[in-house]
């Protein structure tokens, strides 16, 4: 199922950008130190960006995807819904931080949170979670 795919994925590389950013959360490590400046909310370091990644992005996914394999409907609507988180994350960093770079990135989790709600949006994907025996 591409849904599970673009779950595995997105958690892999949340867990992996999320434990870049825990081990030094100054941003040195991926080359990002410079936007600690430019950063939301009065966040002088990317410590809370590493615990949202592993958090959301890479536990939640690992505990929907085999919900999403099991046909389990809490599974389908917590994909709909961290689908619709990715994008907009993804967008709220092209408007902030589209000039610095990163370019290569944006594409790749957007696309894949766009992904997850365009699978979950089908009919075919829309009427198999709504069969008998598939309930919350």
């Amino acid at each position: 199922m591409i849904a599970v795919a673009s779950l595995v994925l997105l958690a892999a590389t949340s867990i992996a950008g999320g434990k870049v950013l825990l081990d030094d959360p100054s941003g040195k490590a991926m080359g990002i130190q410079f936007l600690a400046t430019y950063m939301p909310f009065n966040l002088h370091d990317f410590f809370a960006v590493g615990v949202w990644l592993v958090a959301v992005y890479g536990v939640v996914p690992l505990i929907l995807a085999p919900g999403l394999w099991l046909g389990k409907r809490w599974a389908w609507i917590g994909t709909l819904a961290l689908g619709a988180v990715v994008v907009t994350w993804i967008l709220s960093e092209v408007i902030m931080f589209y000039s610095f770079g990163f370019v290569f990135f944006y594409p790749l989790i957007g696309g894949t949170g766009a992904l997850m709600i365009i699978m979950m949006a089908l009919p075919s994907t829309r009427i198999h979670f709504k069969a008998a025996g598939r309930t919350l």
